[in-house]
């Protein structure tokens, strides 16, 4: 690309003309688009990037510099690749080359910061006049001031403390705070005051005074006669007895304590009871926890120490045994402030019954010859409920309430509610639920959900029903339904249809799908087989509201045959057709037909009774006038 030089610019121009100027640049543009971009973003940097051509760098975002190269770029600047020399201290940096190493510290020299000696874990840091810190052992008389506090190891006051020999007599200078010399050399004598402690070697009947009579002679000599003589509030002669098993030569009469075999009797006197006060952080224990009294909460155990007012534990068997005389009855009552007799558990040895009571009166529940009776008192049954209703409760929010087990093959029935209501079956999967009357089998649900009345439900008629019906009379074979109010409205049998796959799924039917049959069934030897049957079905395409074409059709088996065939229809334009025969349009002349006997055979006779009270033959189609009703 070469430009053209700048043209002399004259004084003055033609006006009419563009002038020399703008001629000028606009030649120069016109080169320069030839040889570099077309267009330009604000921030685009122009570069050669031929030696004919030029290009354009895009500006980048904030913080990156123009690096140079044979294609020139944005980036950042590198520390190892753009920089050279070494960052003074004034700017961040160290002023050194030497790289650190670990285990160092980093010392400034006033220049520079370089890097200082290693220390070793016994070592601290020292400073000095230098500049120049280095590691090495604390002095202590050097690098510590002060006295060290006697909770760290020193004596807190400035003084040696000395520690005196064991085989050698040695003299040591003690000055005070004063520099007062307070003892040197010779024996430790009688202090002038104060209290003596940790001294040994003292005599007892010449270095202690304070002592009560013979005090002294006892500790001098310990004996029970001088323990005796030392005394001065007993009661009795003779000396004091020890040992593991004393033994008492005497009683006391009042109250009588005695003893005998290594037992002792402790016997108040008469009109007297005997009363054992302890404090309440001292407790009663007999053998340890054979018998214990926690004087702090009163509460009592046997074989433990108890948590609880009466606690009993033995490993085995911890049996309570109430006895009495086979003609009396023996209770444990219940009671409180009100009443000693709230509620009372006994046993009446006359009648081996357990009986148990609530606010006095009759027994409330009673157990004879391992039967329950609840306002029985001899229940012939395992469980007998006189006098009111049975009600199980519970407070879950739904689960089973009764369960009813066979204990030989844990088969049996339960009885529960959820949310939804009540609900009852047996625990065994396989297991059919029968409800009898006088006869069995009034009431039965197989395991397969199917309901049989007067039937085990396993009869199979075409299908095997969930619902079936069975006598040996009309009467006991039939199903009755009626309806007992004050309007127009009957009973009803109501079929319904889904193509949804599973229930309360609702999908649409299509044409020709059976609604709901009405087939009956004659038995012929070994099973049965249908005979007629009234089918409901839908007759057009439904739509998706109160839209819903339908017909219904009579189908019978003819002689000889088992499998049944259309024989009349009821279309959903109210045409009756007989022998399968369906009208497909109406007739050319009267009126429109309403009631029709035909064939679908094509070119079959017909006949047809119209609304103008013509009879007219259908033949193949062409209807003639026969008669005038």
């Amino acid at each position: 690309m070469s430009l053209s030089p700048v043209p002399q610019i004259p004084l003055r121009d033609d006006p009419t003309q563009d002038s020399i100027w703008k001629r000028w640049l606009s030649e120069q543009r016109t080169q320069v688009n030839s040889t570099g971009p077309g267009s330009y973003t604000i921030g685009d940097i122009l570069y050669a990037d031929t030696t004919t051509t030029l290009a354009n760098l895009a500006a980048a975002a904030t913080g990156n510099a123009l690096i140079s190269g044979a294609a020139p770029s944005w980036g950042k600047i590198g520390l190892t690749t753009h920089v050279s020399g070494t960052l003074p201290i004034a700017n961040g940096g160290t002023n050194s080359t030497t790289a650190l190493s670990g285990n160092s510290i980093m010392v400034s020299d006033g220049s520079k910061i370089a890097q200082g000696s290693a220390g070793t874990t016994t070592t601290v840091l020292h400073g000095n006049a230098a500049g120049a810190p280095s590691y090495s052992a604390v002095s202590l008389t050097a690098d510590v001031s002060g006295i060290l506090p006697s909770a760290n190891g020193g004596t807190a006051n400035g003084f040696t403390k000395f520690t005196g020999p064991t085989t050698a007599e040695k003299t040591f200078t003690l000055p005070d705070a004063n520099a007062t010399l307070l003892y040197s050399g010779g024996a430790l004598g009688t202090p002038s005051g104060g209290t003596l402690t940790n001294a040994t070697g003292l005599p007892i009947s010449t270095g202690v005074s304070g002592l009560g009579a013979n005090v002294a002679t006892f500790f001098g000599t310990p004996s029970s006669a001088n323990l005796a003589a030392a005394l001065t509030d007993e009661t009795g002669t003779g000396a004091a007895v020890f040992g593991t098993s004393p033994a008492f030569t005497t009683q006391i009469s009042t109250p009588k304590i005695v003893t005998a075999s290594g037992a002792l009797d402790v016997t108040p006197a008469a009109g007297s009871g005997l009363n054992v006060n302890l404090s309440t952080t001292g407790d009663l224990a007999v053998n340890t926890s054979q018998f214990y009294v926690d004087t702090s909460t009163g509460y009592v155990g046997i074989g433990t120490i108890p948590d609880y007012p009466l606690e009993i534990y033995r490993s085995n068997f911890p049996f309570i045994a109430l006895r009495g005389d086979a003609s009396n009855t023996g209770a444990i009552y219940f009671g409180d402030n009100a009443s000693d007799s709230s509620g009372e558990i006994s046993y009446v040895h006359s009648a081996d019954r357990m009986d148990f009571y609530t606010a006095g009166g009759s027994a409330d529940m009673s157990i004879y010859n391992g039967n329950v009776g609840v306002g029985e008192p001899a229940p012939t049954s395992r469980f007998v409920v006189s006098g009111g209703k049975l009600q199980v409760s519970a407070t879950m929010a739904g689960g089973i309430l009764a369960d009813f087990v066979n204990p030989v093959d844990s088969k049996g029935m339960f009885v529960g509610y959820t949310a939804t209501g009540a609900f009852m079956g047996t625990r065994a999967s396989g297991d059919t639920f029968q409800i009898d009357t006088d006869t069995a089998g009034a009431f039965i649900i197989t395991a397969a959900s199917n309901v049989g009345l007067g039937t085990t439900g396993t009869t199979t008629l075409g299908n095997l029903n969930k619902l079936q019906v069975a006598g040996v009379t009309a009467a006991t074979s039939s199903l009755g339904i009626s309806t007992w109010s004050a309007n127009a409205l009957g009973s009803r049998i109501e079929l319904g249809k889904s193509r949804g796959a599973a229930v309360d799924t609702n999908t649409i039917v299509n044409s020709g799908d059976v609604v709901g049959s009405v087939t009956g069934y004659g038995a012929n030897g070994t099973t049965f087989t249908n005979a007629a049957q009234i089918s409901m079905e839908i007759d057009g395409t439904p739509g998706a509201t109160n839209d819903m074409p339908g017909r219904i059709v009579f189908l019978t088996v003819p002689d000889g045959s088992g499998t049944l065939t259309e024989a009349m229809r009821l279309s959903q334009d109210k045409t009756a057709l007989f022998a399968s025969s369906i009208k497909t349009a109406a007739p050319t002349t009267g009126t429109a037909a309403f009631w029709k006997l035909g064939s679908l055979i094509t070119g079959q006779v017909g006949l047809v009774i119209n609304t103008t009270q013509y009879v007219e033959l259908d033949i193949g189609g062409t209807f003639i006038k026969v008669a005038t009703i």
